[in-house]
């Protein structure tokens, strides 16, 4: 039996009443919002108390400031941002470390940036974020690339430290997701897996060590991408595991032609699940 289904939600400013149908016609309870939403507080204000809902929230920080990857990006002023919602009333934050070796501020696969050891930045982001936790009942996870834990070239992310205060890991166990083309510039599908059987198996083992002690929960996704049979065959998968926690990966909004938005009968195949 299910007791918890969360709707990742990315680019809410200016969707949200798309959002809000997603959100009642996949019969998600749990929402987990991304902090570059701009009226957060009030979003979630409005999720808790209007639709009673859970609210988490996520993000991919960076390891230094910058400008063009949002605001509060740099992993000390999420920190400082996440404290004041943990403190308003958010119910838990995943922290979504993530590199794609290019040495851009969201590259976590390095020792060091700007002075700052990137394993002290993780350290120091979870303690902030569990002093604002004191005395409340707040989820702490992680999320990242459904293998990544076990590549070599991704060995310098502080796993161990990101890992160490959450509750559960979440690894992205996509089996078709939006990849940009190296030639023309453009998102196009890209097949990760046969199956979502088979991305599960590899996230698992990728992240089985790490995970020690800790549930480990794959997520579903791309599910904009992901048709009703496939979001069955998930949650199928996930029963045998006996895990009653469903993650659904991402409820998005583009401003070009190239996205139709997570269809009609694949949030209601979320809903169908018991």
């Amino acid at each position: 039996m299910v007791n918890r289904k969360v709707l990742w939600i990315w680019r809410y400013d200016g969707h949200e009443k798309t959002v809000q149908e997603h959100v009642d016609a996949s019969g998600a309870d749990t929402i987990c919002l991304n902090t570059i939403t701009h009226q957060f507080k009030e979003t979630m204000d409005y999720y808790q108390q209007k639709m009673n809902k859970t609210v988490w929230a996520w993000r991919w920080p960076g390891t230094k400031p910058a400008d063009g990857y949002g605001w509060h990006y740099f992993i000390r002023d999420q920190a400082a941002y996440v404290s004041t919602l943990i403190k308003s009333g958010l119910q838990g934050f995943i922290v979504d470390p993530e590199s794609n070796e290019n040495k851009k501020p969201n590259d976590w696969a390095q020792d060091e940036v700007d002075g700052n050891k990137l394993k002290d930045l993780a350290t120091e982001f979870w303690t902030t974020l569990k002093g604002a936790a004191k005395g409340k009942n707040v989820l702490f996870g992680m999320t990242s690339g459904n293998t990544f834990p076990a590549q070599e070239s991704k060995k310098l992310i502080p796993w161990s430290e990101f890992a160490a205060p959450c509750q559960a890991l979440y690894p992205q166990s996509y089996w078709r997701a939006w990849s940009l083309d190296k030639q023309t510039k453009k998102e196009i599908v890209k097949d990760l897996y046969p199956t979502p059987d088979d991305a599960i198996d590899a996230g698992l083992k990728a992240w089985q060590k790490l995970g020690a002690g800790k549930k480990i929960i794959p997520m579903a996704g791309e599910i904009e991408l992901a048709t009703k049979e496939e979001i069955a065959s998930y949650a199928a998968r996930m029963a045998k595991l006996n895990l009653n926690e469903l993650h659904f990966y991402v409820d998005n909004f583009y401003e070009d032609d190239n996205h139709h938005g997570v269809l009609a009968d694949t949030l209601q195949a979320i809903k169908a699940i018991q």
